[in-house]
């Protein structure tokens, strides 16, 4: 045995023995020269970063199935975890702002509408197949609220509309939000909601209708 064979031995020994107190060293050296760390692999990665890139995708190209493997693994055990962070980006004015661009774009409108075209049937099975789902995205798409917020509102209100307190027999109720906040106020059935949009929210012409219809109800009465 070589001398360089000798000190590989010796300090692959040394290590074993001294393993805890090395990685305790380690992380001590590591809090200490945190900035410094820092600065090193900023530097490094900036000096570097096509070869970084390259080893990355090479490495990635290699490990296809390892990585899959444990991306499922992690979904299903962070399942809700990640559902949450998911709706939260939604939520996001610049993820909204972003998304409503994206789908004003001339070629992004023309290419759904083709595919709707040649898919009519599929669309038709996929819309049966997915209301919880079409609904979670109407509802998050115009008032920034999941399916489980919209349920849970329902169920505070009794499952009836917020104004005249009828029930709504399979009769899904309207979302009414203030047109100046986008703040959510409650859930309407369609009468209701059609008309406070009507009289414009305005509550001075609200109460002159009520006042209206109170003076023609007590002259109907004789009083």
């Amino acid at each position: 045995m070589n001398n360089k064979e000798k000190k590989k031995e010796y300090m692959k020994e040394y290590y074993q023995k001294n393993k805890d107190n090395i990685k305790e060293q380690k992380k001590e050296w590591n809090i200490d020269n945190k900035d410094k760390i820092k600065e090193y692999m900023k530097d490094y990665n900036e000096k570097n970063k096509e070869r970084i890139k390259e080893q990355k995708k090479e490495w990635n190209e290699k490990n296809k199935d390892k990585i899959a493997k444990r991306s499922k693994k992690y979904r299903k055990k962070n399942k809700d975890k990640l559902t949450k962070q998911k709706e939260e980006y939604k939520q996001r004015p610049e993820v909204k702002e972003r998304q409503r661009k994206y789908y004003q774009k001339p070629k992004v409108k023309e290419r759904i509408k083709n595919y709707r075209e040649n898919n009519k049937d599929k669309a038709k099975e996929y819309r049966e197949n997915n209301k919880d789902k079409r609904k979670e995205y109407h509802l998050n798409k115009n008032y920034g609220i999941t399916l489980r917020e919209y349920n849970k509102l329902l169920q505070q209100q009794g499952g009836c509309c917020s104004i005249c307190r009828n029930k709504q027999n399979g009769v899904v109720l309207a979302v009414d939000h203030d047109h100046k906040t986008n703040k959510i106020r409650g859930l309407l059935c369609n009468k209701c909601n059609i008309g406070i949009g009507i009289f414009n929210d305005n509550i001075f012409i609200l109460k002159k209708a009520i006042d209206y219809l109170k003076k023609h109800m007590e002259e109907r009465n004789g009083n």
